[in-house]
């Protein structure tokens, strides 16, 4: 009787074993699945990483593209842009004055005026002083700068009168050595940004205020 109740109780714990081995090995089975998908998981992972890097740069040579082209049609004088259309009739304004001072230089030998009202209106050297169409005014007598030997001068579209472009104040100019000059300036677009957060900051407080006003009413 007791070989018969050991070998029963042996047989028990060898069924028992066997269970738990069975179970251990659903659950490392079910580990490595689950590694597995973890690790295909985390290529896609970087594939997307990569491919939004990948976008980004794209973005941004496209962006730079886009910029490199409009510059190229400003200065070609071929953009139907209204603002950029007044920016190259101002630069066209500056290289007829700089032809008027070129006349009047020949004729002095080899020096410039003080003022450009010594050269307009004189049929000889410059009609009439042109008015800068963002401006609506001449701007270009104020931007008027002769060296003191009056040798060589500098003259400019006095004031921040193409700020929509994204030019710097007192841009553009000619210089009798160097020629036509542009200055961008690529804080002005931040700067309008942050104006505009303030306007509607103030917006926001003179509504509360007129609100509490007409609770008290």
């Amino acid at each position: 009787m007791k070989k018969i109740i050991c070998a029963v109780g042996i047989a028990l714990c060898l069924f028992a074993t066997g269970c738990d081995n069975s179970k251990v090995t659903v659950l490392e089975s079910t580990n490595k699945s689950l590694q597995v998908q973890v690790e295909v998981k985390d290529k896609e992972i970087a594939t997307l990483k990569k491919q939004n890097e990948e976008m980004a740069k794209k973005l941004k040579d496209m962006t730079e593209e886009k910029s490199r082209l409009a510059r190229m049609l400003t200065d070609a004088g071929l953009s139907t842009n209204p603002e950029e259309i007044s920016f190259n009739e101002c630069r066209e304004n500056l290289k007829k004055i700089s032809v008027g001072l070129k006349l009047y230089s020949a004729d002095h030998k080899g020096t410039y005026p003080k003022k450009l009202s010594e050269i307009s209106p004189d049929p000889r050297y410059l009609d009439f002083v042109p008015t800068c169409p963002a401006a609506s005014k001449d701007t270009y007598t104020s931007g008027y700068q002769p060296a003191r030997d009056l040798k060589s001068y500098k003259v400019c579209c006095f004031g921040h009168n193409h700020k929509s472009m994204m030019i710097k104040e007192n841009n553009p100019s000619f210089d009798s050595v160097r020629g036509l000059e542009v200055e961008r300036d690529t804080n002005i677009q931040q700067d309008d940004t942050n104006y505009q957060e303030e306007a509607k900051t103030e917006a926001k407080t003179e509504a509360k205020s007129e609100a509490k006003t007409e609770e008290k009413k």
